[in-house]
C-alpha cells in the first residue's frame, strides 16, 4: 500500500529561497501533470476572507487526483493564525483532502461543523434552561427544549395527534449523543431575538465542501445519526 506524508507548515512570513510559482494561485493541471520533482510544495496566502480559503480548498480537491502522484507533500501557510476558527478548520481538511477519499472529506467537513456548534452552545445556557424548560417554552408544560419529536410519524405528527415525546438520542447529562447537524443548525424564535442564528453560508466547513443539494439536505434532516445522513450526502454528492 502507498504510504504518504503531508507535511503542514505553518509561517508568518516566507523564506526568500522560497519558490514563488509553489503558490496555489500558480497550481495549474500542467504543472502537477509535469512536474518531474519527487516531493511537491503548495504555498497558501492565509486569508480572513471565507471565499478565498473556499477557491483554494476547490482547487486542491480539483487538482486531487493529481497529488496522489507525490508521496510527500509540504503545504506551507503563510500568514496562519490560531486563534482564527477558519484557519484551524482550513488545516483539519487539508490531510483528507489531499490523500483521503471522498467519504473521509465529507465526514471531517461534517465534524468539524458540529464541533463549532458544540464549542459555541455547550456551558453557556444559550437557552436559558430553567428547571429543565428552556426560554422559549418556559410557559408551556414541556421539557428539554426542542429535543422532542411525535412519537412515531416525526413529520406528520402534528396532523396525526401524535404526542410528543424526548429524542431518543438525548442524554441523561442533556447532551445529544449522535451528531445530527441539521438539529444543531436549527435556532428557535426565542435565539434569533438573541441575535443567535446560523446559516449554511457561515459555516466554513459546510460551504467551502457540500454542494448545494448536500447542504438542502444537511439542513433538512433532524433527529437522525450521523452515519445514516452521511448516506445521503454520498448519494447526492
Amino acid at each position: 500500500m502507498k504510504s504518504f506524508n503531508l507535511s503542514i507548515k505553518t509561517v508568518d512570513t516566507l523564506n526568500s529561497n522560497i519558490n514563488k510559482k509553489d503558490y496555489i494561485d500558480s497550481l495549474g493541471l500542467f504543472k502537477l501533470m509535469f512536474r518531474r520533482e519527487s516531493n511537491i510544495i503548495i504555498v497558501i496566502p492565509m486569508s480572513s476572507n471565507e471565499n478565498i480559503l473556499k477557491k483554494y480548498i476547490r482547487k486542491l480537491m480539483r487538482y486531487k487526483n493529481y497529488l496522489l502522484k507525490w508521496n510527500n507533500i509540504t503545504i506551507i501557510l503563510q500568514g496562519f493564525c490560531n486563534d482564527k476558527i477558519i484557519h484551524c478548520q482550513f488545516k483539519e481538511l487539508l490531510f483528507p483532502i489531499c490523500y483521503g477519499d471522498k467519504y473521509s472529506i465529507y465526514s471531517k467537513a461534517y465534524d468539524l461543523a458540529c464541533d463549532y456548534l458544540d464549542s459555541y452552545f455547550y456551558g453557556k445556557n444559550l437557552c436559558d434552561f430553567c428547571d429543565n424548560k428552556c426560554g422559549y417554552k418556559k410557559d408551556f408544560d414541556l421539557e428539554t427544549g426542542c429535543c422532542r419529536h411525535f412519537e412515531k410519524h416525526r413529520q406528520l405528527g402534528l396532523l396525526l395527534g401524535e404526542k410528543l415525546v424526548n429524542c431518543e438520542y438525548l442524554g441523561n447529562n442533556g447532551r445529544c449523543n449522535v451528531k445530527c447537524l441539521g438539529c444543531k443548525l436549527y435556532t428557535c424564535p426565542y435565539l434569533e431575538k438573541k441575535g443567535i442564528k446560523f446559516k449554511i453560508k457561515d459555516i466554513f466547513p459546510i460551504n467551502s465542501i457540500f454542494n448545494w443539494m448536500q447542504k438542502i439536505y444537511i439542513k433538512s434532516i433532524i433527529y437522525a445519526k450521523k452515519e445514516d445522513i452521511m448516506k445521503g450526502i454520498m448519494f447526492l454528492s
